[in-house]
C-alpha cells in the first residue's frame, strides 16, 4: 500500500505540473475545458508513472500489476478532479488509519 501511495504521490504533482505547463503554453489561443484537460494529463501521467515503475523495477506483468495499473490511473484522476490530499484523507480513513 505504501508503494501505491508514493506512485499516486507522484503521479498527482506530475499531473499538477504538466496540467499548468500546458494552460501556460496554450494560453487564450483555444477555449478548453480545464477539468478535460487535467483528467485526460492524470491518465497520461498515471501511465507513465506505472511503465517506468514496470520499467526500473523489473515487474513482472501478472493479473495483479495490471489491477494495481488500473487503480492507479482511476486514482490519479480523482486526485485531479478531487485533489490528493481528499484522496490520502479518504484512504486512510477506510484502512482505519488517522
Amino acid at each position: 500500500m505504501d508503494q501505491m501511495m508514493v506512485l499516486l504521490a507522484a503521479a498527482a504533482t506530475l499531473t499538477g505540473l504538466v496540467t499548468e505547463a500546458i494552460k501556460k503554453m496554450i494560453g487564450d489561443k483555444f477555449k478548453f475545458s480545464s477539468n478535460i484537460l487535467a483528467a485526460i494529463v492524470s491518465i497520461v501521467v498515471a501511465g507513465a508513472v506505472c511503465a517506468v515503475h514496470i520499467i526500473m523495477h523489473d515487474v513482472t506483468l501478472d493479473t495483479k500489476v495490471w489491477v494495481q495499473i488500473v487503480v492507479l490511473v482511476i486514482m490519479s484522476w480523482l486526485s485531479a478532479m478531487l485533489g490528493f490530499d481528499k484522496i490520502k484523507q479518504t484512504i486512510a480513513q477506510i484502512i482505519g488509519q488517522k
